[in-house]
């Protein structure tokens, strides 16, 4: 192997927690010399390990839709559950306290959705308030219900 073929393969080994001494072994160096690479080749032995993060994060993650798809869904079950009174292993008690977490959640990710008409209208937040700023035109938006 190439130096730089051990040395890519140091990174990677440390990457997956490898110590001094089982790098050293594998890669027939010094454990002082396993040291000292750790420190030269740090910047890429981190950088590594964030594209290696990334990566599994980037499979983990759900997107904002998937995730408000699946809180309806569960939603959905939770208050067919309550409806049927078919409770299965569950209590009441506890059907309610996953309906309001649910619930919760759900507001709280789609709170910022909101259709634009195109329509314009005029605001004044503090048009009681001696000194406002005035008036200003804002487009009107309509919530979620």
């Amino acid at each position: 192997m190439k130096d730089s073929e051990i040395k890519q393969r140091f990174i990677e080994m440390r990457v997956d927690g490898a110590s001094f001494e089982t790098c050293a072994n594998e890669l027939g160096i010094s454990k002082s010399k396993a040291i000292q690479w750790n420190k030269d080749l740090q910047r890429d032995i981190n950088n590594l390990e964030f594209d290696k993060c990334q990566t599994v994060l980037g499979t983990c993650k759900l997107t904002k839709q998937k995730r408000v798809e699946f809180l309806a869904k569960n939603l959905e079950k939770i208050h067919n559950a309550l409806e049927n009174k078919s409770y299965e292993d569950m209590s009441v008690k506890e059907l309610l306290i996953l309906q309001e977490k649910f619930q919760t959640e759900m507001n709280e990710l789609t709170k910022s959705t909101k259709y634009r008409t195109g329509e314009m209208m005029v605001v004044d937040p503090l048009e009681n308030f001696n000194g406002g700023l005035g008036p200003y035109e804002t487009e009107r938006t309509l919530d979620l219900e």
